[in-house]
Formats: C-alpha cells, sequence, structure tokens
C-alpha cells in the first residue's frame, strides 16, 4: 500500500495479510538498550475481535514467557516486555497514535526504563524489572503476535527501525520532522565544483 515513505504493508486491507516474519537473529534480541520506531496509520479502533493486534512481536505463543511486544490496546498503542515463562514484569509507555493520519511511534528501552514518543514528543515514562530484553528462539513478526494468530494490527506500517541504541528525544524529533514537515531539511545546490551545503531548520 501507499506509505508515508514509498511504500508500507497494509494489515487492515481486506485480504487481511497475516503478519511478516523475520527468522529469529542474535541481532534482534539481547537488548539492554534499544529504540524501536514506526510510522503507522491505524484506520479503526477495534473494541473486540482483533483488539490488542500487534505492531511487532517477538514470541512464540500465547501466555507469558520471554517477549517483547508492541501492541494495539483499541485504545492506544503500548510496548510490552516480558522475562520469562513463570513471571513476567509489565514495563509500558503509552500513546495513542491518530485514526486514518500517519504517527511517528517510537519506545526505548534503556536498562528496564522505557519512554515512548509520538510524533517526536515525549509520550510519558515506566520502570519494569527487566533490564534486559531476551525474547528467546522466536522469530520477530510484523502486523500480528505470532504464526497463526488472527488478530492483525489496524492499519498500515512504514519505515520500521530497530536500533541498538537509545535514540535521544531530539534524534526522534529529526525523524519525524525529516518525513513530515517538507521544510525541515533543504538540499541547496551552491556550486558544482564545490558540491552541496543542507539546511537544518
Amino acid at each position: 500500500a501507499e506509505g508515508i515513505v514509498g511504500g508500507s504493508v497494509d494489515f487492515g486491507a481486506p485480504q487481511k495479510s497475516r503478519g511478516v516474519n523475520a527468522p529469529d537473529h542474535d541481532a534482534l534480541d539481547g537488548f539492554t538498550q534499544c529504540t524501536f520506531e514506526a510510522w503507522t496509520f491505524v484506520t479503526n479502533r477495534p473494541t473486540s475481535g482483533d483488539r490488542n493486534s500487534a505492531l511487532l512481536s517477538k514470541r512464540t505463543a500465547y501466555g507469558n514467557q520471554a517477549s517483547y511486544q508492541i501492541y494495539d490496546t483499541g485504545s492506544a498503542t503500548a510496548i510490552y516486555v516480558s522475562s520469562n515463562n513463570t513471571a513476567h514484569s509489565f514495563g509500558a509507555a503509552v500513546i495513542s497514535p491518530a485514526v486514518n493520519a500517519w504517527t511517528h511511534q517510537a519506545y526505548t528501552f534503556d536498562a528496564g526504563y522505557i519512554r515512548g514518543y509520538k510524533d517526536g514528543v515525549s509520550s510519558g515514562a515506566n520502570t519494569c524489572s527487566v533490564k534486559k530484553i531476551n525474547a528467546g528462539a522466536a522469530d520477530l513478526h510484523l502486523g500480528n503476535f505470532h504464526v497463526g494468530d488472527s488478530r492483525n494490527f489496524p492499519g498500515k506500517v512504514d519505515e520500521l527501525r530497530i536500533s541498538k541504541v537509545v535514540r535521544s528525544a531530539d534524534w526522534l524529533k529529526a525523524s519525524h520532522d525529516t518525513v513530515s514537515d517538507a521544510a525541515f531539511l533543504t538540499f541547496a545546490l551552491t556550486d558544482l565544483r564545490v558540491g552541496f551545503h543542507i539546511l537544518f531548520r
């Protein structure tokens, strides 16, 4: 589907795409620090059935287990970090994406300290006892929780990024503004023999 930057994946389309899966890899786990970013276009707010559908998830099935997931609750979006199969620790930074409009969502994790950002602005923070994300031998899922899950993210997802560092507030604001504000980044060709310069507003 048309995205905010090129193409995107529409998980809320009539064909009900069942998600995109990436095989388990060491680079997708073992975080003491990380940042999750994505542009989303939520088309509806389900109150039942598809409620609690995942934007991003690394877990094998339902239940308490070592995992991380960003999911739509039906009224907002939250990040959830779990430590193991018998006990879990919930750490959430909740934001409320717009409906029928593009929203830049970002979540930073720093040894149990979680902060959410909506369109480059902090939406609050929370803490949890999990100091390192170890999601185990599970594939990474975009658009649903896991293979076989019928609950899709209610809309489009574009420009998903996972970074193994904590991005600063300024970085995330610039990530949003670079895409949403045509005047934020300006290229001016000054001399073909010298090159060009970049102007930041």
